[in-house]
Order: structure tokens, then C-alpha cells, then sequence
């Protein structure tokens, strides 16, 4: 019904519905037409709407911190590199194991808390 092929439309939804009548889906067709209209003329058509809405730069903020705070922290690295942390059982023993683990651990909380506390 986007590119305006409505008797295809209609017939695949009568087929979809079981019905060999048009009429009976006409309801459902004329929602459908009227969403489709409603989502054409609220769509958002440019970036700034993040900027000018106070809702939408609160969750555009709090995305961007806590990917920012994700990437710093090194916590991506430690998880893509679990496996190999855990396959091997001398590397343990090492300090610096602890040391990754920890970091990534005590910078995502902030993080998390910064993000729903201070997030705009």
C-alpha cells in the first residue's frame, strides 16, 4: 500500500485472512492506509529532531555515553577476549588478569549510573 498497489493489497490480505471477499477486509485495509499515512507524515526526515526534542536528546545522550564509557573502559576487549582469559588456567596467576577484570568492571557502573542520573 506504500507504492499505492492497493488492489494487490487487498488481495493478498483477503488471502492471508482466508476469504475470498474483499468487502470483509475493507476495515482492516483502510487502517492499514490510514498508518501508513499517519507514519508518512511524522517521520522523522532530518537529525535535528534529536537536538530540538528534550526526550529524544535524553536517550541520544545516554546511548552515546554509555557506548563512549563502553569503548574507554575496555570492557569489549575483556568480553571478546573471555575465552581465551578463561581457556587457560596459569593465566590466573597473573595480576594483571585481575586488573583487566576489575577496570572493565568499575568504569561500566559509573557509567550506567551517570547515564540515568545525569543524562539530560
Amino acid at each position: 500500500m506504500e507504492t499505492e498497489r492497493y488492489e494487490e493489497a487487498a488481495r493478498t490480505l483477503a488471502g492471508l485472512r482466508g476469504t475470498a471477499n474483499i468487502a470483509d477486509i475493507q476495515e482492516e485495509l483502510d487502517e492499514i492506509h490510514a498508518n501508513i499515512l499517519w507514519h508518512k507524515e511524522h517521520s522523522v526526515t532530518s537529525f535535528k529532531v534529536f537536538f530540538q526534542q528534550p526526550a529524544l536528546f535524553s536517550r541520544m545522550w545516554r546511548a552515546w555515553m554509555l557506548q563512549f564509557l563502553q569503548q574507554m573502559s575496555g570492557a569489549t576487549g575483556i568480553r571478546y577476549y573471555q575465552t581465551c582469559i578463561l581457556a587457560n588456567p596459569y593465566l590466573f596467576l597473573f595480576p594483571y588478569t585481575y586488573s583487566l577484570w576489575t577496570n572493565g568492571f568499575l568504569q561500566i557502573l559509573p557509567a550506567i549510573e551517570l547515564s540515568s542520573r545525569g543524562g539530560v
